[in-house]
C-alpha cells in the first residue's frame, strides 16, 4: 500500500518514540473458507459481480480470533492502514488510529479492484468503514476529498479527523544547493515530460501522449519518458516517446535511476482518472520538478495551480496542459520560479517533517 509509505511511517515513529517502543506486526492473512468460496463463485460467475473477502462480514468475524493475541496485548496505541482491520483490533482498552488516503466510498467505482462489486460486499465495506471511523480515537486522512466523504457520507465528527499529507517514498532528499545544481543542469531546448504509473488507462497515458504530440506539432521539441507502464502499440512508432519500463525504486540502483530521470525532466505529467493523493507528486516536488495533472480525487490537496504545477479538469486537460507548458517553457525565468516554488511547496507541505509534526499534533491529546 502507498508504495512503501507505511515503512517510512514506522521509521518516523521509531525516531519519535525509540525503536524499543514500536512493534511492526503483519496482520494475519484472511483466507477464504468453504462458504466464502461458494459466495465468490455465486457472485463472480452467476451475478457477474466482484466478491471481496475483506468486505465479507461473516468471514472477518470468523477471523477475529486470530487477532486475539494483538487485542490482549496492551499497546498504548495501534495504528492500522486498513479500515476493515479496526473492528478486529478494537477492544475496550486499546486506542486505535486509522491512517489512510481514502474511505471505502472514495474508492468505490473509482479503482478497478472496487468496481462492479456485489451489493453484499458494498454493504459490508460501508459497515466496516463506519466502524473504523467510530472506533478510531483519531482518523488521519491525507486530503480534503477524503475528509469531506468521512464527515458527509459517514457522518463522522470533524474533530476526530486530522489532515496529514503523504510524503516522498524516496530515501534521497536533496538540499537547496543540490536543487540549484539540478536546475542549472536542466536542458533548456527540449521539453522532457515524465510519465510514471503502472496503470496506463487510470493514469491517463493517452492524454499525456496527446499533450506530447500537441507540443511537437506546435514546433516545441518534446520528449515523453514513460516509466512503469507498457506503451500501447498505437503509440510505439514515435522515437521521442521513450519507454523506460518498470523501475524498482526499493533498490539503490533503481532509486538512483528514477531520481536521475526526475532531475533531467521538465514536468511530471500524470492525467489521472482516479487518484487518492499521489505520492509521486511529493517525490517530483522534492526535486523541484513541477507537476501537471488532473483535478480528481485528492489531488487538489497535493497540487495547487501555479504553485507546484497545474491541475485541470479531465475533459479540458489536453488543451490546458499544453497551454500551461507553453507558458512555462524551460528556458524562461517563469519556469525557474515554478521549479523553486515546487521545492518550497514540498518542504512546507509534503515533507516528512510536516508529516511528523502533523502526527504529533494529532496524538498530543490522546
Amino acid at each position: 500500500m502507498w508504495s512503501g509509505i507505511p515503512y517510512h511511517i514506522s521509521v518516523m515513529l521509531e525516531n519519535l518514540y525509540s525503536k524499543d517502543n514500536i512493534s511492526c506486526i503483519k496482520a494475519p492473512q484472511i483466507r477464504r473458507d468453504f462458504i466464502s468460496y461458494l459466495s465468490g463463485l455465486y457472485f463472480n460467475r452467476i451475478r457477474k459481480k466482484k466478491y471481496l473477502t475483506w468486505c465479507d462480514k461473516r468471514l472477518l468475524e470468523k477471523y477475529k480470533s486470530q487477532f486475539s493475541k494483538l487485542i490482549e496485548e496492551e499497546f498504548d496505541l495501534i495504528i492500522t492502514f486498513q479500515f476493515f482491520l479496526v473492528p478486529l483490533l478494537k477492544n475496550k482498552h486499546n486506542k486505535i488510529i486509522w491512517w489512510s488516503d481514502a474511505t471505502f466510498q472514495n474508492l468505490l467505482d473509482n479503482y478497478s479492484y472496487v468496481t462492479n462489486i456485489c451489493s453484499y460486499c458494498i454493504k459490508g465495506g460501508h459497515d466496516f468503514q463506519k466502524q473504523a471511523l467510530n472506533n478510531s480515537i483519531v482518523t488521519i486522512l491525507s486530503s480534503d476529498w477524503a475528509i469531506d466523504t468521512a464527515t458527509g457520507y459517514y457522518n463522522t465528527g470533524r474533530s476526530k479527523i486530522s489532515k496529514i499529507p503523504l510524503a516522498s517514498n524516496l530515501s534521497i532528499f536533496p538540499t537547496i544547493k543540490e536543487i540549484e545544481t539540478i536546475l542549472r543542469n536542466k536542458v533548456k531546448n527540449c521539453i522532457k515530460l515524465l510519465f510514471i504509473g503502472l496503470d496506463w488507462e487510470r493514469k491517463g497515458g493517452d492524454d499525456a501522449v496527446k499533450v506530447f504530440n500537441n507540443l511537437n506539432q506546435l514546433g516545441f521539441k518534446t520528449q515523453l519518458l514513460v516509466v512503469g507502464s507498457n506503451i500501447p502499440k498505437r503509440h510505439v512508432n514515435n522515437p521521442d516517446l521513450i519507454p523506460i519500463g518498470l523501475i524498482d525504486k526499493s533498490t539503490k540502483n533503481g532509486e538512483s535511476y528514477l531520481t536521475s530521470l526526475i532531475k533531467e525532466s521538465t514536468f511530471l505529467i500524470l492525467p489521472s482518472r482516479a487518484e487518492c493523493f499521489g505520492v509521486v507528486f511529493c517525490e517530483a516536488n522534492s526535486f523541484a520538478l513541477p507537476v501537471i495533472t488532473t483535478d480528481v480525487g485528492g489531488i487538489s490537496s497535493a497540487v495547487q495551480n501555479g504553485k507546484n504545477g497545474g491541475s485541470f479538469p479531465v475533459d479540458q486537460f489536453v488543451e490546458k496542459a499544453t497551454s500551461f507548458i507553453i507558458n512555462n517553457l524551460p528556458s524562461t525565468d517563469k519556469y525557474l520560479k515554478l521549479c523553486n516554488d515546487s521545492f518550497t511547496h514540498y518542504n512546507d507541505n509534503m515533507s516528512w517533517k510536516q508529516v511528523e509534526q502533523g502526527f504529533i499534533n494529532a496524538v498530543e491529546n490522546i
